[in-house]
């Protein structure tokens, strides 16, 4: 039987629900076992990156070319790197 994501129509969402869909949204879309604890923080700090460049002067250099795509691959690795240093 296949799981299924809670409905999004329901509001508020009880905690339980909410917990059911990032479960399922974890398996199934992101392929990451939801029980993993390290693969969960490694996906949490790649978000963290994401988040801090987007819409930052990075990403504004990046952007005008001051900074290539290599650059910017490297810092991205090294910061996500960091990050999952200081959330494990």
């Amino acid at each position: 039987m296949a799981e299924q994501a809670p409905a999004a129509s329901d509001s508020p969402m009880s905690s339980r629900r909410e917990q059911a869909l990032v479960e399922v949204i974890l398996r199934h879309q992101v392929q990451i076992d939801p029980d993993d604890l390290g693969a969960v923080l490694d996906l949490a700090a790649v978000g963290i990156v994401n988040g801090a460049w987007r819409n930052s002067p990075v990403e504004d250099w990046h952007s005008q070319s001051r900074l290539h795509d290599g650059d910017m691959l490297r810092i991205n690795a090294h910061t996500s790197w960091r990050v999952r240093e200081i959330v494990r």
